[in-house]
């Protein structure tokens, strides 16, 4: 992977052999370097898509203006960002995500465990109050905010459907893609 001023091996190797997978569903560049243009670094990694090495390209840690200029070079499927109550510069990206259809992934909703702050103390008393850990609130609030964010909520619910062995099997026992297309 190109991110410096010398080329690096591709890790990429390492981790689908470590993985033992053929393909990485979804690869991050997790730091930008300064010293390599966005564009040169998201190129590389289409290469690895073209390549079949990886499915889908994801940015972390980076701007807006790194996401259009990366989006302008190759389509990205996410971007990784903390949200918290403490952290919410994400917000300002996110009329941008939904531009280009990008998801969201975020992380770190506690703030990264900085607890010393105005906010812990208010994420803390709000958990006494009403009624739940301070994890649940961080995690409440940043749902809360993110009700633009049209999936979450269907996220949210399917994550407490069970379904029976019997649709199950009748929803995957046939084969997923009938054309035969590669997605």
């Amino acid at each position: 992977m190109r991110t410096g001023s010398t080329p690096r091996p591709r890790p990429v190797e390492g981790s689908l052999r470590r993985l033992g997978v053929e393909t990485i569903d979804l690869y991050y560049l997790h730091h930008r370097s300064d010293d390599t243009p966005i564009e040169e670094t998201i190129g590389a990694m289409a290469e690895l898509r073209q390549a079949g090495k990886i499915r889908l390209l994801g940015l972390s840690n980076v701007t807006a203006e790194d996401i259009r200029r990366a989006q302008a070079t190759h389509p990205f499927a996410a971007v990784q960002e903390a949200w918290s109550l403490s952290g919410r510069m994400v917000e300002s990206i996110l009329p941008l995500l939904q531009q280009h259809d990008i998801t969201l992934v975020a992380h770190s909703p506690m703030g990264h465990g900085d607890m010393g702050t105005d906010w812990a103390a208010r994420l803390f008393a709000a958990s006494e109050w009403i009624g739940i850990t301070p994890a649940q609130i961080a995690l409440a609030c940043v749902h809360n905010r993110g009700r633009q964010l049209g999936h979450l909520y269907d996220n949210i619910a399917a994550s407490q459907v069970t379904l029976d062995d019997a649709t199950m099997a009748e929803l995957t026992t046939s084969d997923p893609d009938p054309a035969g297309r590669d997605i």
